[in-house]
């Protein structure tokens, strides 16, 4: 066999990854960001970013980074690199369904919030307490002033209050803050 030949047949053998194939990866590592198992979910979604044109991979890897090292303030630059590349970000966080007023939260619900340009999206493990809205239809997304690691999206005339994974006001700020820059900004962008 020519050295051709035999590049052309370990091409044809070799695996290829399809985008049905990155998105059970994608759903493998949000479980694995679930379960706490940050640095496992790090190293796969660093290789399929590599791959994945549609920013949802480096979305994931920016979360599991943050929750992997909590610096929270560094997570920002990898979030920002998610959002420009078509994706967002995306964090833990426990519903409230009582009125807060510390951060012990009792009658909640889990799920992700998402924030990709001009949208946001709360996926809840409970049916009924999910939303998705644009950036227009939010009034005010800011951290509590009564807790540490407590925030709350007004939407209309409803607050939604969430604590964050951490329950550290750093990681509070840092939703308001990507909000702010990456959400809110591409959503008055897209006005223009």
């Amino acid at each position: 066999m020519t050295r051709i030949t035999i590049c052309a047949v370990v091409l044809l053998l070799a695996p290829t990854v399809c985008s049905s194939q990155i998105g059970t990866s994608i759903a493998g590592a949000r479980d694995a960001i679930v379960r706490g198992k940050y640095a496992y979910a790090a190293e796969d979604l660093e290789e399929l970013a590599r791959r994945d044109t549609s920013g949802e991979a480096r979305t994931y890897l920016a979360t599991a980074r943050m929750y992997r090292d909590r610096r929270f303030y560094d997570s920002l630059e990898d979030f920002g690199e998610a959002f420009a590349a078509g994706g967002g970000a995306s964090f833990i966080v426990a519903h409230s369904h009582e009125v807060m007023s510390d951060a012990e939260v009792v009658n909640v619900c889990r799920g992700w919030l998402h924030f990709r340009s001009g949208r946001v999206e709360f996926e809840s493990s409970e049916s009924g307490h999910a939303f998705a809205v644009t950036a227009a239809e939010v009034r005010e997304v800011d951290t509590n002033r009564l807790a540490r690691g407590l925030f709350h999206i007004r939407i209309g005339d409803r607050k939604w209050n969430f604590r964050t994974r951490t329950a550290t006001r750093d990681e509070a700020q840092l939703v308001v803050a990507i909000y702010s820059k990456c959400v809110r900004s591409a959503a008055a962008l897209g006005d223009r």
